[in-house]
């Protein structure tokens, strides 16, 4: 052992030359983190050539798809929200009955088109879970009614602010 020892330390030694490294390309910076260190290290060179190809398991994809996707759901409910919020301000203020009856009828049904687009988002979400390797965790799916006064609490609050 202590032969090979011997070479092994002429070896790096001749490497280093005369110990004056700071030519090298990074010198004195951190190594690079290794972004597969929880990875088998048979899997390793797999999942390096699928990120450098920019290829990916489905499940990744649909996941990121439903993270997207889920977004635009809360994104619209709280566009919505905050629209009629501010159309019911509007005709409270007018002191219109016909008005406020229509704005109402008008969220009533946004509201059921919204729990469609939900219930069709959640059973994406079940066969995305359905997919997944056991230990990554699953989507929750949201409660359409949840969303919809947390919306409305945030328009409100909204609303409240910019009148104070």
């Amino acid at each position: 052992m202590n032969r090979w020892e011997n070479v092994i330390e002429r070896l790096v030694a001749a490497a280093i030359g005369d110990g004056d490294v700071s030519h090298l390309p990074a010198a004195g910076a951190p190594l690079p983190a290794d972004d597969d260190a929880f990875a088998a290290p048979d899997m390793r060179l797999a999942f390096k050539i699928m990120r450098d190809n920019n290829v990916m398991p489905d499940w990744i994809a649909a996941g990121k798809a439903l993270t997207a996707q889920e977004a635009r759901l809360q994104a619209q409910i709280e566009r919505a929200a905050g629209a009629y919020f501010r159309d019911l301000s509007a005709a409270n203020a007018a002191g219109k009955s016909a008005r406020i009856r229509l704005v109402q009828q008008r969220w009533e049904r946004y509201q059921q088109e919204y729990h469609k687009r939900l219930e069709r988002y959640n059973r994406e979400a079940l066969l995305y879970n359905l997919k997944l390797p056991a230990c990554i965790p699953h989507k929750q799916a949201p409660s359409s009614e949840a969303l919809v006064e947390a919306a409305l609490r945030a328009a409100e609050a909204g609303d409240k602010a910019r009148g104070a």
